[in-house]
């Protein structure tokens, strides 16, 4: 018998007995085994564990204290704690787990998201590569320059370089997320668009509504159809059918392939692709660096100039103009 279930049962047995002297019963919770919480002490190793229960005779409950918290379980065996509100204005968040006491409002509870948040402005750190004092989700250690920080991007890119590993398949020596090992040939890597196409080459699915084998990425469970595996364009499809959404400009009830979006100007506005781009271009305040106009329809960063903004009619021609220059250095250099 293992060590808990001893331990429980002993329990058990001294409750009874003290129920026997007394002559009395002990209301416990509806489950008639004790659940006991153990807790491994950092830097002992030890099982900590307290049972409270001086008064039974008037207890309706146990009362278990694990690492200072105390924990009720009531009669209905409702174990769960209470849930709290994240301190930061803007944020909604409510959970039961991994809170977090802020750094700068002294005791009050901040969610794991508003704590990173929190955490990455009191870091005050250089990136060691782009030099920017800001990053997505967390700053790393360099691997090449000992004692500096680099953001996730730049880390990125450095953990590349310092793997260096070779896709199986196309021979490259980039990948866009990370390297993955063959499910073919043990031992090789594949870069992620060679991982994605040989695991949908490994799998037998079709797809439940177009009746085809393939699919981009990924096949997905229907929301709809119990069991059926769709391909991305029907998944797609069948999300914005189910969506019930209406845009806040056009009115219109449909969008394209790439969803609903919200509002930045409006809080809970629903807004269909092309409205929400409109509004994102008009919010961007932005001049051409060669036409010097202030509309378009998607804004790019100039390829030859750098921190530039050009239009997408400039920037189209600045990228043929590129072609046609590449081609003919190429040209030059074979001959």
């Amino acid at each position: 018998m293992p060590r808990r279930d001893q331990e429980a049962l002993l329990l058990q047995n001294s409750i009874a007995e003290e129920e026997s002297s007394m002559g009395t019963q002990i209301p416990l919770a509806k489950s008639t085994s004790v659940t006991l919480f153990q807790h491994h002490h950092q830097g002992e190793g030890e099982k900590q564990q307290q049972f409270l229960g001086q008064n039974l005779e008037e207890r309706d409950s146990l009362v278990l204290v694990v690492n200072d918290h105390q924990i009720a379980a009531e009669k209905d065996g409702d174990l769960e704690k209470p849930l709290r509100t994240c301190s930061t204005p803007d944020c909604t968040g409510i959970q039961k787990r991994s809170w977090y006491k802020s750094k700068i409002l002294v005791g009050n509870d901040m969610c794991q998201s508003c704590y990173k948040k929190e955490r990455l402005v009191l870091s005050n750190r250089i990136c060691n590569d782009c030099q920017t004092t800001q990053t997505h989700s967390d700053w790393y250690r360099s691997k090449v320059v000992k004692g500096t920080y680099l953001c996730d991007k730049c880390y990125y890119v450095e953990l590349l370089k310092v793997q260096n590993r070779e896709c199986n398949d196309c021979g490259s020596s980039k990948t866009s997320i990370a390297w993955s090992k063959s499910k073919r040939f043990p031992g090789k890597f594949v870069c992620q668009r060679c991982y994605v196409r040989e695991k949908l080459a490994l799998t037998t699915k079709t797809c439940y509504l177009c009746k085809s084998d393939k699919t981009s990425s990924k096949w997905i469970k229907s929301k709809v159809i119990l069991g059926a595996d769709l391909c991305v364009n029907c998944y797609n499809k069948e999300k914005l059918s189910l969506s019930n959404k209406q845009c806040g400009v056009c009115a219109s009830r449909k969008s394209s392939m790439a969803g609903w979006y919200k509002s930045k100007k409006t809080p809970g506005v629903d807004l269909c692709n092309s409205c929400y781009k409109v509004e994102r271009n008009s919010m961007a305040n932005k001049v051409c660096n060669d036409c010097k106009t202030t509309k378009t329809s998607q804004w790019a960063k100039s390829k030859t100039t750098v921190g530039v903004d050009l239009c997408l009619k400039c920037y189209s021609k600045e990228r043929s103009l590129l072609k046609t220059l590449t081609a003919a250095a190429t040209g030059q250099t074979n001959e």
